[in-house]
């Protein structure tokens, strides 16, 4: 039998092959695996499982949950080497998974977003923040894909962007509108006048010259909120990647109103989007009343009209 470690550097790197990041599963399950061979075992059971999943004392049944569910897959992948392995169950930890409602943008929210970016006092942080909010709205692209851009993902001539080794591990090229090349080419030349001496090449840099850091944007992203006014949206906060779910939304709804084939479109969506396939995207249609209206409605229109 293979030691419990190699067995999760093997779990880790099919997982990784497969294009998932991994970014703080290799961590914990390295934590657990260890916790497992403190306690003198060299194999996984359940209660050792359930004795690590539920740490934090006093975090929440959903974080006991989540950790359980890591242990859960890298099990069923450790039995297949060592059959001493058990796999715990679903049911140890009761807890009630839900997604959040997206908040939708109107185009009166993304403008007073792109004002309160404008207001800054610092000239490039307002430039940076109001080009990297717009590409955001009219790409759908997911914040980390946007501040990895490199110069040289934008192409003027056939405004086309390059978005490379995405979240699963797949690269796409994203047509872009006139418009939007032009903004970009605005951004970049602010970008040079007001940072002469620079050393990344990064499309998007902060004022220091660095690139952009996944945590400051959001931080950031918070207080223009805060600045335009919609903090107390409904129905929560509206987050940065609400922008990726209102670009999605907003394709479907025109499609609908215009009496197009959505399905035999979706999986154009979903590569534009960089999701594996167009279940992932299909879930904004249960996310946004307004869709779930229109789908509805061509249903039953659908009904009147066959025979």
């Amino acid at each position: 039998m293979n030691s419990l470690h190699q067995i999760l550097a093997d779990y880790l790197a099919t997982r990784r092959a497969m294009g998932y990041k991994l970014q703080h599963a290799d961590r914990r399950l390295l934590e657990f695996v260890q916790s497992v061979l403190a306690q003198g075992s060299s194999c996984i059971t359940t209660k050792l499982a359930l004795q690590w999943a539920t740490q934090p004392l006093g975090a929440s049944p959903n974080w006991f949950a989540s950790r359980l569910g890591l242990i859960r897959q890298f099990a069923l992948y450790a039995q297949a080497f060592d059959p001493r392995t058990e796999v715990p169950p679903h049911h140890l930890i009761c807890h009630v998974s839900r997604r959040p409602t997206p908040y939708i943008y109107s185009q009166q929210d993304i403008q007073r977003l792109l004002e309160a970016a404008r207001g800054q006092r610092d000239r490039l942080s307002a430039c940076t923040d109001m080009t990297l909010l717009g590409l955001l709205a009219v790409t759908g692209m997911r914040v980390g894909e946007a501040i990895r851009l490199d110069r040289r993902d934008l192409d003027h001539n056939r405004a086309v962007l390059l978005v490379r080794e995405t979240k699963f591990g797949k690269s796409r090229e994203l047509p872009l509108h006139p418009s939007t090349v032009q903004a970009l080419g605005r951004y970049a030349r602010t970008r040079d006048r007001l940072l002469p001496l620079q050393y990344s090449s990064r499309l998007f840099l902060s004022r220091s010259g660095k690139p952009l850091i996944y945590s400051n944007v959001h931080r950031r992203f918070h207080r223009l909120i805060d600045r335009a006014g919609l903090a107390t949206a409904s129905p929560r906060r509206p987050r940065i990647h609400d922008l990726r779910h209102t670009y999605a939304a907003q394709t479907l709804i025109g499609w609908y109103r215009s009496g197009v084939q959505v399905q035999s479109r979706l999986p154009l969506l979903s590569t534009y989007l960089g999701h594996l396939n167009p279940t992932m995207t299909y879930w904004y249609l249960s996310a946004v009343p307004e869709l779930l209206l229109l789908v509805s409605e061509r249903r039953s229109l659908c009904q009147e009209v066959s025979p």
